[in-house]
């Protein structure tokens, strides 16, 4: 296609030389027939009543010489019929022998002997070429009285000069007629393609909660397409709101089995305290009222466990219902941590990041981190506790928060670390799993429920072994802004 068009340029600046050549050389002969008619028209008029050249007068001849000469602003010289100088307006250059003093032989012999009206012949004034113009000079009865001859120097005939506006012109006027119909092209197809070109912009950018229908008002072969594509667009839409709401539904039924094997749980110890409370009441035990009070803090303990698998589900619940808002995480972070910052035998670092803001759930994002920090204290404070039953020294505890630029492009990544006992090897693909739980008391959801919140957001959790303090490393991985 360049090649095309280079090709094309280069003809289109070939004939416009070649044009302009021919035009200006018809023009310059044009203007030397004119101009040598005119001279030799007022020549002959001066000198109608003169025989012969001898008939001249030096002065006279001089006189007349410079008259037409200066009325056609150009040197004139006048040449016998044998062809000898005899007079010129600028004898400097006979006396410098710039010319000599015999005219042009090819002149001489077309108007002397092939009697032609007048000559032109390029000659050279030293190293200049110049154009000059011979004619005969006729008296009143006919007779020929001297050959006139003068120089062409109208400088107005800049062949190469014109030649090159000539094709500039031509090309800038070929180059501003393919960019408008270019534009014109572009502009027709853009206009016949667009709605094709919003089909492929919103298949691209069709998702579950991002369909829309196509308007256009033609009725041609585009509009079969457009038609096709919105019907796909409208079972789309009917198909993926089912999806959606079979996988609400499935949701559902799997955290609803969840609660009740974590409610059946709890209740078959309470119903058996019970029980056995209401026999030894009936048999009138004596121990009844110590084992009360063991028996209603048991009791106590499990409600409590029945709260936190409601509060769970609640969590769960809302997965689906709170609206994204804008949170700066280095300010959420600081916050949570803060309400933990209260502990002497464990020391929290935090390592934020200024501007960084996500958009999410705020109350369930909040929820992660709450649930990783307290996992964390939890494990931290179990370990501990062993080490004192051991009758060691308890440890301090370390717990450390950091806020980065994730490795993943677009994405923060949020560590929380700790020097805990970490998890085992066998239980570390475990951890998401629902109902799973190294906890005497825990509901085995927390780390599940994280997962399907940050999933929801599309970010994601995953663990792995602190390099530095040796013990449990959740990395939180979620979308930037």
């Amino acid at each position: 296609m360049l090649l095309a068009l280079i090709m094309t340029l280069i003809t289109l600046a070939g004939v416009s030389v070649l044009f302009v050549y021919r035009r200006n050389s018809a023009n310059l002969k044009s203007s030397m027939a004119d101009k040598v008619n005119s001279l030799q028209t007022l020549l002959q008029a001066r000198c109608r009543y003169v025989q012969d050249f001898s008939d001249f007068s030096s002065q006279e001849a001089s006189m007349i010489l410079e008259d037409i000469s200066n009325t056609m602003k150009s040197d004139i010289t006048l040449y016998t019929t044998n062809g000898k100088e005899f007079r010129s307006t600028t004898p400097e250059v006979f006396d410098r022998m710039l010319l000599g003093s015999r005219m042009n032989p090819d002149a001489f012999e077309s108007i002397i002997y092939k009697n032609k009206r007048y000559y032109i012949g390029k000659e050279y004034i030293g190293a200049r070429p110049t154009y000059f113009l011979y004619a005969p000079v006729f008296n009143a009865q006919g007779k020929m009285i001297a050959i006139m001859c003068s120089p062409f120097t109208d400088e107005s005939f800049d062949f190469k000069s014109e030649a090159v506006l000539h094709s500039i012109s031509v090309v800038t006027v070929f180059m501003i007629l393919l960019l408008l119909a270019r534009f014109i092209m572009a502009t027709a197809v853009d206009k016949m393609f667009k709605p094709l070109s919003e089909m492929g912009r919103k298949m691209n950018e069709a998702s579950i909660n991002n369909l829309e229908y196509i308007v256009y008002e033609r009725d041609d072969e585009v509009a079969r397409l457009v038609r096709a594509y919105n019907l796909m667009v409208h079972d789309l839409y009917n198909s993926t709101r089912k999806l959606t709401q079979a996988e609400r539904d499935k949701a559902w039924a799997t955290m609803a089995r969840q609660v009740a094997h974590e409610i059946k749980n709890p209740l078959t110890p309470i119903k058996l305290q019970i029980q056995r409370l209401v026999r030894m009441k009936s048999n009138g035990n004596p121990a009844w009222a110590d084992r009360f009070d063991e028996i209603s803090v048991e009791v106590l303990k499990q409600i409590d466990l029945l709260a936190d698998t409601a509060n769970e589900f609640s969590t769960f619940a809302k997965l689906y219902t709170e609206e994204p808002v804008e949170i700066n995480l280095d300010n959420l972070l600081k916050e949570e941590i803060d309400l933990f910052d209260s502990r002497d035998n464990i020391r929290f670092s935090y390592m934020g990041l200024d501007n960084a803001s996500v958009m999410g759930p705020k109350p369930q994002l909040t929820r992660v981190f709450v649930n990783l920090i307290n996992n964390a204290v939890q494990a931290i404070e179990n370990a501990q506790a062993e080490t004192e039953e051991k009758g060691l020294e308890p440890f301090q505890g370390r717990i450390v928060v950091s806020l980065r630029l994730s490795s993943k492009d677009g994405f923060y990544d949020i560590v929380f670390e700790d020097n805990g006992p970490g998890v085992s090897e066998e239980n570390r693909s475990k951890l998401f799993t629902p109902n799973f739980t190294t906890k005497s008391n825990g509901t085995g959801l927390g780390l599940s429920i994280c997962r399907n919140i940050l999933e929801k957001c599309n970010g994601e959790i995953f663990y792995s072994k602190s390099f530095t303090l040796k013990g449990a490393c959740f990395t939180v991985r979620f979308p930037r802004k």
